[in-house]
């Protein structure tokens, strides 16, 4: 399973050699362009910390070295080396703390199983985050079942504040790391509680004031995202679609993909009565808690912020949280591969069950990923043969910010808004025209184009052929998620 998810890994990698992007990437590659400082003034007025953009800009640098690697590829690959760092884990602690067994399960969960591996070739912070909570949750677990050594938690804080400070959820997410790590040191031996408690209280006051310098810019983003933000509010609903995030895999096998997520739900309940019901002993106890508990406050915020009005929460912000989960789950199988057949029996079944998920997740990854590979190539020459004054008109914000990032040319949004940093980053691209400013561009410029998104692109070009413009299409392309056709725009 080690060497299955490393070839897996380096396969994912390949994906990489490509120039395609979406929206949120965007933002990841302009805000690396300029210095550092320039760069935290950026993230200040985004919705995110600043670290993990330092850490793209310094790892990009480093990769782009290589001969042939373009900026593109080699922002992806650095999302790659957190996955690479989690097998390392895997290889050397996990091996020998927990057992063979666990290190392959958990490398090939962590790797291969659904939603993960697509944040392992995308320009932003999750890989990191996942890393970073995963290596936290096994200090804590190890402060707890092998001793409370000084240079622990001194890396467990450094884990945390970085964690901090790559994304806000993922900071709920060491949050909850930290309650997981109370509730062991209260269930635990009392002899050590009072020193563990006061490490910890130590460990969390030291993180709140390396903290305190960003909250001003925290509150001000919190403002800016109230009630304006696109992410629909939870419901009851939510909860069956966070399970089926982390469970179900992205694949077109219909019908397989939901009997492959429900045996997965079941071989995890599974290793858990089982372990309930064989070894129901303190390691259990704080491998249940450090495996679900941040995972849960995870969940929980998400819900609380939506009941009070801001709903922020989309199932990706869980995945950081899901390294300690898969990890409790390894775990749990290898306690109960060496015991008696009945429960090796089920151990097999279980691992059976993931690696079938696994290999239709990472089905699905391929076909997606080589498909944006493949239609890129294409899309890349369509828009090259546009010329070098066209003006370019869109009508979905985030297919204007992406072709901003690419081109130089003039790119105009239709009758909506962009982003407030798009225009600043990417030499005004967004600006917002009504069909009166799209007809006088027509007539002004010899070279105007729509890259038309969704089906309203036809009755954009109706209304519009009201007011004597035509259309006529050149191409349909597919750039990274987004189909557009383009059409040349004329006067009749």
């Amino acid at each position: 399973m080690i060497l299955v998810s490393v070839v897996v890994l380096i396969f994912m990698a390949a994906q990489t050699v490509t120039d395609d992007i979406w929206y949120d990437e965007v933002f990841s590659l302009c805000f690396i362009k300029g210095s550092i400082g320039e760069l935290i003034k950026l993230t200040a007025r985004d919705v995110h910390p600043p670290f993990y953009y330092i850490y793209l800009k310094v790892m990009a640098a480093i990769i782009g070295l290589i001969p042939g690697v373009g900026l593109v590829t080699a922002a992806k690959l650095a999302s790659v080396i957190p996955g690479v760092g989690l097998l390392i884990i895997a290889l050397t602690y996990i091996r020998k703390r927990f057992g063979h067994l666990a290190m392959g399960l958990f490398s090939w969960l962590v790797i291969c199983m659904p939603q993960i591996g697509n944040y392992y070739v995308e320009i932003r912070m999750y890989s990191l985050a996942l890393l970073m909570i995963t290596g936290a949750g096994l200090l804590a677990l190890s402060i707890i079942q092998e001793g409370s050594r000084t240079w622990k938690w001194v890396i467990l804080w450094l884990l945390g504040i970085l964690t901090a400070y790559t994304q806000y959820y993922a900071c709920i997410g060491i949050v909850g790391v930290y309650a997981s790590l109370l509730i062991m040191i209260l269930v635990g031996d009392k002899g050590d509680r009072k020193s563990l408690i006061n490490r910890l209280l130590i460990c969390v006051a030291a993180s709140v004031v390396i903290y305190i310098p960003w909250l001003p810019t925290l509150l001000r983003q919190a403002t800016t995202v109230n009630g304006s933000y696109w992410i629909q509010p939870l419901t009851i609903r939510s909860i069956a679609g966070c399970i089926k995030f982390i469970t179900l895999p992205v694949a077109p096998y219909g019908a397989m993909c939901y009997i492959a997520a429900g045996l997965v739900i079941a071989a995890i309940g599974l290793m858990i009565i089982l372990n309930l019901i064989k070894r129901r002993d303190k390691e259990l106890i704080n491998l249940l808690t450090i495996g679900f508990i941040p995972l849960a406050v995870i969940i929980l915020s998400g819900f609380v912020l939506s009941i009070i009005g801001t709903p922020i929460f989309v199932y990706r912000y869980m995945v950081p949280a899901l390294g300690l989960m898969w990890l409790v789950v390894s775990i749990l199988v290898d306690r109960m591969w060496e015991d008696s057949l009945v429960y090796f029996i089920a151990s097999f079944i279980a691992i059976m069950i993931f690696a079938f998920a696994g290999k239709l997740s990472i089905k699905g990854f391929y076909l997606e990923e080589h498909k944006k590979v493949l239609f890129m190539e294409d899309t890349k020459a369509a828009l090259e043969s546009l010329e070098d004054d066209a003006v370019l008109i869109c009508n979905f914000d985030h297919v204007a910010s992406v072709i901003g990032y690419r081109m130089d040319n003039r790119v105009c949004l239709y009758e909506a808004d962009i982003d407030g940093l798009i225009p600043d980053m990417l030499h005004g691209t967004g600006e917002f025209v009504s069909d009166e400013d799209v007809a006088a561009i027509v007539r002004d410029n010899p070279h105007v184009y729509f890259l038309g998104s969704f089906n309203s692109r036809d009755e954009i070009l109706d209304k519009w052929s009201e007011q004597g413009i035509t259309g006529s299409e050149q191409a349909s392309v597919l750039l990274e998620r987004y189909w557009f056709n383009i059409y040349k725009l004329g006067m009749k």
